[in-house]
């Protein structure tokens, strides 16, 4: 539904955003629940308040990332980067926005959630590009698993019947 062309642009980005920030304020919570269940916390106070700052870093890492990011690629002139590389930009944001927030001690899938959402409102043009991108780099990677299971069950298929061959051609005994 997310892909569909049916579907207005509006709505599909609505959809995206709303599914990660379900994921994003659940988990916390769910962090908390396993901290909790282990007994390895001192205390419910303790682990709220070091999973809180986590997620206060995350959230800090992403969205000042992304207003540097989207600063920059506002300042940058028109030829510096081609529109279908902007989608590359994106990941990467994410990718940084990640690793900034774990050298901090912050929830990195926070942060890059954070930082795509505030890439997208600071550059209103990025949630169609990384759309774009996105789609291509989809087909990219379904290519590559397709290959990876044909070569998987052809090596599968070579051992068996290769087996089989030396069985019938090799004595026992």
């Amino acid at each position: 539904m997310v892909t569909s062309a049916k579907v207005p642009v509006r709505v599909r980005n609505i959809l995206n955003l709303e599914s990660g920030l379900n994921d994003g304020l659940a988990l916390p919570f769910v962090l908390l629940f396993l901290e909790l269940s282990t007994g390895e916390a001192g205390s419910v106070l303790e682990a709220t308040g070091s999973l809180g700052l986590e997620t206060v870093l995350g959230l800090a890492a992403g969205v000042v990332l992304a207003l540097a990011a989207g600063g920059l690629l506002g300042r940058l002139p028109d030829c510096a980067l081609e529109r279908c590389l902007e989608g590359l930009y994106a990941l990467g944001l994410g990718l940084l926005a990640f690793g900034g927030a774990d050298l901090v001690g912050g929830n990195g899938l926070i942060a890059a959630f954070c930082a795509g959402v505030a890439l997208a409102v600071t550059r209103n043009e990025m949630p169609e590009v990384f759309q774009e991108f996105n789609e291509s780099l989809g087909s990219v990677l379904q290519i590559a698993a397709f290959t990876i299971l044909a070569s998987t069950v052809a090596h599968g298929l070579t051992d068996t019947v290769g087996a089989r061959w030396v069985e019938r051609r090799m004595p026992h005994g």
